[in-house]
């Protein structure tokens, strides 16, 4: 299977679309999504990103509405356009110039900055693999014009493995890798999602807690692995691909569950204010 720059696109617009129609949940609508999401990402970390997390967090929710509206109209904008064609190379650049913009008004650069960050909760930050994803996917500039029929730049496969190593290195920090923490982030993530995903989270984090470390050290291994997969052939790419997404799309379930909570954070909130 060749990858190209325009498969890329497709991914990433769809990506963008999935991201503005899942800000169209009613709880997005309300304070709680500046105070309970946007203001915690600002925790722990040093005053430059508490700091602009914290003041972006205030006016996001004293203007919650038209805020979230143009959230929505702006990540939607982003998929329309990496999808038109014609539209691609310049909704790339927005794309890229965005990510950078929630990276770190609204994910707190993925809590790096902290030393608490962890790929549970989705560090380094998943809208970082969509600035990654933009630079790639840019059409190629050839003597009868802009291509995107051509294959992903070079380095995006290094950029892959340092990506996923970079994943096992924050399993395994120190305080990042006792069990206690990782099964404290999924009781966390739990206690802001549906009940359904709620006992997933509640099952992992016991799960966690019963196979210690040793369960740890074996994610941070497979991370490794999918890294290491990419530098490889065509068909270890492939495997690397498919075994990331499926590592990622877990981890975005279980570390991010305002995505998928729906009326549940309304619930939640209405409950607090009787």
């Amino acid at each position: 299977m060749r990858i190209t720059r325009r498969v890329v696109q497709i991914i990433l617009g769809l990506l963008w679309l999935l991201d503005g129609i899942l800000q169209l949940q009613p709880f997005m609508f309300t304070p709680g999504f500046a105070q309970q999401v946007l203001a915690s990402a600002g925790a722990g970390q040093p005053a430059f990103v508490s700091g602009p997390v914290a003041w972006s967090a205030s006016l996001i929710g004293a203007h919650s509405v038209p805020f979230n509206i143009a959230f929505a109209l702006i990540q939607i904008g982003l998929g329309v356009g990496i999808l038109t064609p014609r539209l691609a190379r310049p909704a790339l650049a927005a794309s890229a110039v965005w990510s950078v913009g929630v990276w770190y008004l609204g994910e707190g650069l993925g809590g790096l900055a902290g030393g608490h960050a962890s790929p549970i909760t989705g560090a380094p930050g998943a809208v970082l693999l969509y600035l990654v994803l933009a630079v790639a996917a840019r059409p190629e500039r050839t003597p009868e014009g802009l291509n995107s029929d051509v294959s992903l730049p070079a380095w995006i496969a290094t950029a892959w493995a340092v990506m996923w190593c970079e994943f096992a290195l924050l399993l395994v920090l120190p305080g990042a890798a006792a069990a206690s923490s990782v099964a404290n982030q999924l009781q966390a993530s739990g206690s802001m999602a549906p009940g359904w995903l709620s006992q997933i989270d509640s099952g992992g984090a016991e799960l966690v807690t019963n196979i210690g470390f040793g369960g740890i050290a074996v994610a941070a291994a497979s991370c490794v692995g999918i890294g290491v997969a990419a530098l490889g052939g065509p068909r270890m790419r492939l495997m690397a691909m498919s075994a990331g997404t499926l590592f990622a799309v877990c981890t975005w379930a279980l570390g991010h569950p305002v995505a998928v909570r729906g009326h549940a954070g309304l619930d939640r909130i209405s409950d607090a204010e009787h």
